[in-house]
């Protein structure tokens, strides 16, 4: 049997680090990490070849595939508190002036806090998101906090599948 008391620290746990970080989950934890904003249905292709690589590379990956604006779509991404968007399309080209991103292989990073558009190479997306995490905590982190990061989220991960189990029983 479960005792119940440990579900009740857990929730209190969760709900410290919810108001600690403002609803905005560190990108370790987050489970929208990063939403690809297509400019329009011309680039949408482009996008899903983008998100289906982002989410083998083990990424929390949404593709905005709406008909809105892309203003409405960054804003919808912004208020659901993505970490990262990806603005796919020819209308923030800052270097291509004229070529294709799809044929370069290059899309716009956007952080959600700051705001700042970087058009990179979709390889080293992966490595940008990690190397902006770096930068936005002003260190890197050692082996010690790695595991510490991996052994909450093993248990956050735990107390939901024990809290979820828990209501399907009789008691």
């Amino acid at each position: 049997m479960i005792h119940r008391a440990i579900l009740g620290s857990v929730e209190r746990f969760l709900a410290i680090l919810t108001e600690h970080t403002g609803g905005i989950w560190p990108f370790w934890l987050s489970p929208r990490q990063i939403m690809i904003c297509p400019v329009s249905e011309k680039s949408l292709p482009y996008a899903e070849k983008i998100n289906n690589r982002l989410i083998y590379e083990g990424f929390k990956v949404d593709l905005n595939r709406t008909n809105k604006t892309i203003n409405k779509k960054i804003l919808m991404a912004e208020l659901a508190h993505y970490n990262f968007i990806i603005v796919v399309g020819n209308l923030f080209n800052l270097t291509n002036k004229g070529e294709k991103e799809e044929k370069i292989g290059t899309v716009i990073l956007r952080m959600h806090v700051e705001g700042e558009n970087e058009e990179k190479q979709v390889s080293e997306v992966p490595k940008e998101t990690k190397n902006i995490e770096e930068k936005k905590e002003g260190k890197k982190e050692s082996q010690k906090e790695e595991k510490k990061k991996k052994a909450i989220k093993e248990v956050v991960i735990l107390s939901f599948v024990i809290y979820r189990n828990s209501q399907f029983r009789n008691y």
